[in-house]
């Protein structure tokens, strides 16, 4: 019996162990952004509660993926380990142990539930186990708690080497946590150096994460209570933070320092915790005194976010109350020692307000003890700096009157912009400005001493403005420097810290990104838009910037609105876009918004939306939308000068308006082609598989009987294809065929772009076919529509293939055609297409096609047959046209000579025929030839002395 109820106990303070820490685990997933600043400082409470008695102790925090939390403190007992696996604590019965008070070690479960524990156990044992604490239930969760014991205990079992010198908490962490782990190194970076004054214990503090930086102390006495405490942080660079210290029994105060010149000055407490029980009490930042407070012995609440300090009589609340009363008295003889040091920035000593509404505050005790510390210290000392460099107490000036502490400096700007010069040196009149503000909502603050000046009808001021420029026009006026944003900002922050939000739901304060004052319901948050997004919104006539608060108000404003997404901003101007579009296509003002609009879409790879965008085609006359589905090309002034010319053969509906071009880079036109929204430039060259289609009309040669009766099919094989040649009812072959001009273009487009950008594609190559046998083919897809379809322009309405008699028409329109049958590649493609150059030459000719072919054959009997003389000879008549005209000259000169001989000769006989006469031969006289084509001489034997008479012929 007694052990079936021995049994039944265990089992139950397993379930109430497991549910606890269950109960437990919830709250730091439904609370995890309070947790995430908290849990750090549990694992510091744990390490300096584990220092050697009357040793220091060494702290490392690292971040590589997982994070680390690594201490040389004293070796766990027994009880120690079990507790942290059983979430419980022997701290409680120690009254010098920091961590009894808190949430305890569960806290850090908020980065992970798996922590692998490291270290010696005071048997000189180590160990080195996963602590799990993992599970949806109780039960789950009890299991894995037990798990987690025995591994402990297995690994202490394995007589692991003890460390003797550290014990590590590893923490396995998913990127989330990563993140919460980065951020929490950052705020222990900024708050350590107050940790580690307060806590001398702590030798050392090493924290590594994208880098590494090392904390020490030093400390140096100044008066017999008042010491200064300088902490070197040595990082990529040195930094030095400075504070002096007031300790006394269990309570130390301290107040920043900073360097400020060759001196120091009273350094700044904001954004700090205020309340330090040896570790700071996270979410103590907002309480108004300007220090820090640090008692280890006090108690602070469950949470760690404050001590009990409330009304309720207890023992925790008045012992806790006598060290913030005794820490009180401490800050009065820093005041004094400050004032006599003449430290810069004294205004930061008297920075004090009401209790906040902390539900572990008691605020009626906590404000009189601000004002009777007002009253004894703060009032009647020299900290007020006054025109001529004199530092007077504050019951001797004139203040503003802020409502609440929160305002500080932006109150000061509007009282100094709408009064002018204020009693205070305007150096610090701002501050002071604020701090008597703070002041001014304390109870019975009138005993203080103060005079101040109420704030009560600015906002009122500001709004009857209007606008931000006659703002600023106020403030220029008064000779202030606050600029109408930075003044707004600080009013409106004045408003909200105040609890005046409701302010911008009565009066028109808020500006608009016009400068306009409006209501908050008029206005929504600028969620990140983009500011080109915005100027296409005004150019398409929406009025965005009117009902979007201005971008340079402070974050805390901002939130108050409903934020205006991109996202909506983007659907948006589509929506408007495309209904435009239908109303003002031929606007340019709309043509030109339109092609911004795209432009922004493309450049910010936005797909979605340039599939859905009303994109403009290149038609002049009367603009029109593309068709989505159509296939689309970039517009004609980003083509190549040598594609461009022949922009009107293609479809002006499939090509983008040049309005995009100056909207389009390189880089965009690349994207758009890659996610297949357009083409960069209608010649393809792509990996395909040929069917027995595409085969047939790529082939050397016809298929033979036997291979008809097998299957074909080639894969993955390089084509070139031309975008928009056959394109339905508009693609270049229908467009030529629209006049014998057009296809005379096409011809010079086929030349001078098409054939010389890919040549090779005409070449036949042997390809592998799935019928086992290997094929010549040439690759340009792009030929036998050309050859096949019947795209010439014969005459109107009759259109015929590419024969030579019809291309032959088109030669005949465009001279300059005529040498691009010299061209190889020109001839590869006519013989493509079926088309022999001679063929187009013969019809070019006008006349007798006999006379052409005689023509011909004299040439070609001339040169021999030879095909390279033929080449030479028009070579050279291209070459010398003057040639043909020297040819005609010398055969001209060739015929006179001819007929000059047969005139010679016919002269020769007729003095011959004479000569031969009896007449003229009885007379002794006879004729001789000297020379051909040359002279006569006739002698006379009958005449003494005569030597003859000469003929010239």
């Amino acid at each position: 019996m007694n052990i079936a109820w021995d049994k039944a106990k265990d089992e139950v303070f397993r379930e109430n162990t497991a549910q606890a820490i269950q109960e437990q685990l919830e709250r730091l997933d439904n609370q995890a952004e309070k947790y995430q600043k908290r849990w750090i400082w549990e694992l510091f409470q744990n390490a300096l509660d584990a220092a050697p008695q009357g040793a220091g102790i060494e702290i490392r925090l690292r971040l590589r993926g997982d994070f680390e939390f690594g201490h040389n403190g004293a070796p766990f007992s027994a009880n120690d380990i079990l507790h942290l696996v059983f979430h419980g604590s022997t701290k409680r019965e120690k009254e010098d142990s920091i961590g009894r008070y808190g949430t305890g070690f569960l806290t850090t479960h908020v980065i992970s539930k798996k922590v692998r524990v490291s270290g010696s156990l005071e048997t000189e044992q180590a160990f080195d186990f996963l602590l799990d604490r993992t599970g949806t239930t109780s039960r789950e969760l009890a299991s894995a708690m037990e798990f987690s014991e025995q591994r402990l205990r297995e690994s202490v079992d394995r007589n692991i080497t003890p460390d003797h010198r550290w014990t590590s908490f590893e923490y396995g962490l998913s990127s989330e946590a990563q993140s919460v782990v980065r951020q929490t190194l950052l705020d222990v970076r900024a708050i350590a150096p107050i940790v580690l004054v307060f806590n001398p214990r702590i030798e050392k503090l090493e924290i590594t994460d994208d880098k590494s930086c090392v904390f020490s102390v030093r400390r140096e006495k100044v008066t017999e209570t008042i010491a200064l405490a300088t902490v070197d942080m040595i990082a990529d660079e040195e930094k030095t933070c400075h504070f002096v210290v007031v300790e006394k029994g269990d309570v130390a105060v301290m107040v920043p320092l900073s360097p400020l010149g060759d001196g120091l000055a009273i350094g700044i407490v904001e954004g700090l915790p205020k309340l330090f029980v040896a570790f700071p009490l996270v979410g103590t930042e907002t309480l108004p005194i300007p220090f820090i407070v640090n008692c280890p012995k006090a108690k602070p609440t469950p949470d760690r976010n404050g001590l009990y300090l409330d009304a309720e009589p207890t023992a925790d609340n008045s012992r806790n109350k006598a060290f913030l009363e005794s820490a009180w008295g401490l800050y009065a003889d820093v005041v004094n020692w400050a004032a006599q040091r003449g430290l810069e920035e004294p205004q930061r000593l008297a920075k004090f307000s009401c209790a906040p509404d902390f539900e572990w505050l008691d605020r009626t005790w906590f404000d009189e003890l601000v004002v009777n510390l007002l009253q004894t210290a703060i009032v009647r000392t020299p900290l007020v700096r006054v025109g001529g460099g004199q530092k007077r107490p504050p019951t001797e000036v004139i203040f503003p009157d802020p409502p609440v502490p929160e305002v500080r400096d932006d109150f000061r700007d509007i009282m100094e912009a709408f009064h002018g010069s204020i009693v205070p040196d305007s150096s610090v009149a701002r501050k002071w400005e604020v701090i008597v503000s703070a002041w001014s909502v304390l109870p019975d603050f009138a005993s203080v001493g103060i005079k101040t000046e109420n704030l009560a009808s600015v906002a009122v001021r500001v709004s009857s403005c209007g606008t931000k420029t006659a703002l600023q026009r106020i403030l220029d006026s008064r000779g202030s420097s606050v600029g109408n944003q930075e003044f707004l900002n600080a009013l409106c922050d004045l408003l909200l810290r105040s609890g005046a939000g409701t302010t911008f739901e009565k009066i028109p304060l808020l500006p608009n990104q016009l400068g306009s004052f409006k209501l908050r319901k008029s206005l929504k948050r600028d969620d990140s838009l983009d500011e080109e997004l915005k100027d296409i919104a005004h150019e398409l006539s929406l009025p965005v910037r009117d009902g979007l608060l201005d971008g340079g108000m402070s974050d805390q404003v901002q939130d108050l609105l409903n934020p205006y997404g991109q996202e909506n901003l983007i659907a948006t101007l589509l929506r408007n876009c495309g209904i435009q579009a239908t109303l003002r296509l031929s606007d340019s003002q709309y043509s030109d918004t339109n092609a911004k609009f795209f432009g922004w879409l493309v450049r910010n790879h936005r797909m979605d939306e340039v599939k859905s965008f009303p994109v403009i085609s290149a038609r002049d006359e009367t603009p029109q939308l593309v068709d989505p589905k159509d296939q689309l090309i970039l517009p004609a002034a980003l083509w190549t000068a040598d594609l461009k010319v022949f922009a009107d053969l293609f479809p002006d509906r499939n090509i983008l308006s040049d309005i995009y071009a100056a909207v389009l880079g390189p880089a965009d036109g690349q994207w758009l082609e890659e996610n297949g929204f357009l083409v960069r430039e209608p010649l393809r060259t792509e990996i395909r598989n040929l069917s027995r289609g595409d085969l047939e009309s790529l082939l050397d040669k016809p298929l033979s009987a036997e291979q008809e009766e097998k299957e074909h099919a080639i894969v993955d094989v390089e084509v070139v294809d031309l975008c928009f040649l056959t394109s339905k009812d508009r693609g270049i072959l229908d467009t030529v065929r629209s006049s014998r001009l057009k296809g005379t273009r096409f011809l010079l487009f086929l030349f001078d772009y098409l054939i010389p950008n890919c040549a090779g594609a005409m070449e036949y190559t042997s390809v592998n076919c799935a019928c086992g046998e290997t094929h010549s083919i040439h690759r340009a897809l792009w030929l036998p529509p050309i050859k096949d379809r019947q795209w010439v322009n014969v005459r109107k309405g009759h259109y015929g293939p590419p024969t030579a008699q019809n291309l032959a028409r088109l030669w005949r329109d465009e001279p300059s055609l005529g040498r691009k049958l010299e061209n190889d590649f020109v001839m590869t493609f006519l013989q493509r297409i079926g088309v022999s150059a001679s063929e187009i030459l013969m019809n070019l000719s006008g006349g007798d096609d006999r006379a052409m072919q005689k023509a011909l054959v004299s040439l070609l009997n001339a040169a021999g047959n030879n095909s390279d003389q033929l080449l030479r000879l028009a070579e050279v008549l291209t070459s010398d046209p003057e040639l043909i005209e020297e040819f005609e000259e010398r055969k001209l000169r060739r015929e006179r000579n001819r007929l000059n001989q047969e005139l010679g000769a016919l002269v020769e006989t007729v003095f011959r025929s004479l000569f031969q006469s009896p007449e003229v031969s009885d007379l002794g006289l006879r004729i001789e030839r000297t020379g051909r084509g040359s002279d006569f001489a006739i002698e006379n034997d009958l005449v003494e002395g005569w030597s003859g008479v000469v003929v010239q012929r």
